[in-house]
């Protein structure tokens, strides 16, 4: 018997939609229908993307915030593994399906619960039946098209703040500040009983 072999996609996107139409069976099943207008998108959320305590990881926007009607979900970057991509979009789903203004209570509580998510429910998880079903369709999908970022970078290693020595040459008063006031002004010596009072420092420049 011939195994069917996964898709293998170039847009996270594409991946994405084709997830969410699979996933239109299940709501079904549920008693739900996931709305037609729906666009799905690899995105940093409006806030939190890269919180350590509080990291944002999915978000619904409701229709009305976009010019042409569409509900917008936004897949965290962040995120690689397909398992929890496909858990991520099913909780946003929930909200598009059953409308933002429930937040993550009353209607929100009673569709997650049928689909096979369980609380708390700002944060929800695959129950293990979801999770079973979660995992096949992951396996019929092929690999979500992406890795994970973690943080904004424009590829340029940052600078470290380095302090740099300034010294009077003749009482031998030292002190260390950053280039950033140096370029201000160079500090001048404040030993009163020094022969160079008020008079500039000299610089020991970095390499």
């Amino acid at each position: 018997m011939k195994t069917k072999t996964s898709k293998k996609y170039q847009a996270r996107e594409q991946w994405l939609a084709d997830a969410m139409q699979a996933m239109r069976s299940m709501f079904k099943a549920a008693g739900y229908t996931i709305p037609q207008n729906v666009r799905v998108s690899c995105g940093l959320p409006s806030k939190g993307a890269f919180s350590m305590k509080k990291r944002r990881i999915g978000e619904a926007w409701a229709s009305q915030a976009s010019k042409d009607q569409h509900f917008e979900i936004f897949i965290s970057p962040t995120l690689d593994d397909q398992g929890d991509v496909l858990a991520v979009l099913v909780h946003e789903i929930v909200h598009v399906t059953v409308g933002l203004k429930e937040g993550h209570k009353g209607e929100f509580v009673k569709c997650a619960s049928k689909i096979g998510l369980q609380g708390p429910w700002t944060a929800t998880t695959a129950t293990k039946p979801l999770e079973a079903d979660l995992k096949k369709l992951a396996a019929k999908l092929g690999k979500y098209p992406h890795g994970s970022l973690e943080h904004m970078t424009n590829g340029r290693k940052k600078q470290p703040t380095r302090l740099v020595k300034v010294e009077c040459p003749c009482c031998g008063y030292k002190a260390r500040i950053t280039m950033q006031w140096i370029l201000l002004g160079v500090p001048q010596c404040p030993n009163a009983e020094c022969d160079s009072h008020g008079e500039e420092m000299t610089v020991e420049m970095p390499a």
